[in-house]
Order: structure tokens, then C-alpha cells, then sequence
């Protein structure tokens, strides 16, 4: 079960990370200046998809850990860049 939820959480971050290359500017924004709620979004939603099971709630638990590592790594990339810029 364990192998399975971390090869489930694994998928949905990596469509997560996928998705987030091609989502408008103006939501990347929002996710970045509000990244509990992005977490909790998608979470919430990984839960939800995969059925509800025990499965499920170990998966989104990595995708809760793995979309908050993509989003501190988004936020030290833009504040590397606008140090540069100033």
C-alpha cells in the first residue's frame, strides 16, 4: 500500500508540476502569494480523486509535501530574479 501511494503521489505531483508550466500568469501569481491554499487545493483534490481510500490519504499526503516544495522553489526563483533585476 505504502509503494503504491508514493508512486500515486509521485504522478499527481509531477501533473501537478506539469500543469503548472502551462497555467496563465495571474494563477501562477495567485498560487505563489497564497501557497497554504494551493496546498490544501490540491491535497484536498488528490484525496478526492483517487477514491477516498487509505491509498488515497497517503498519496496526498507526498503530493501535499512535493507541491510545497514546488512552490518554495517557484517563490527562490522569482525573488533570485528580481535580485538580479534590482
Amino acid at each position: 500500500m505504502l509503494i503504491e501511494a508514493t508512486v500515486l503521489g509521485a504522478a499527481s505531483s509531477a501533473g501537478f508540476g506539469l500543469t503548472w508550466t502551462r497555467v496563465p500568469v495571474q494563477v501562477k501569481q495567485f498560487c505563489l502569494e497564497h501557497p497554504l491554499l494551493t496546498d490544501i487545493i490540491a491535497t484536498w483534490l488528490t484525496y478526492e480523486l483517487l477514491g477516498g481510500t487509505l491509498t488515497a490519504l497517503v498519496a496526498a499526503g507526498f503530493v501535499s509535501v512535493f507541491v510545497s516544495i514546488i512552490l518554495y522553489l517557484c517563490n527562490a526563483r522569482d525573488r533570485r530574479r528580481n535580485l538580479k533585476e534590482a
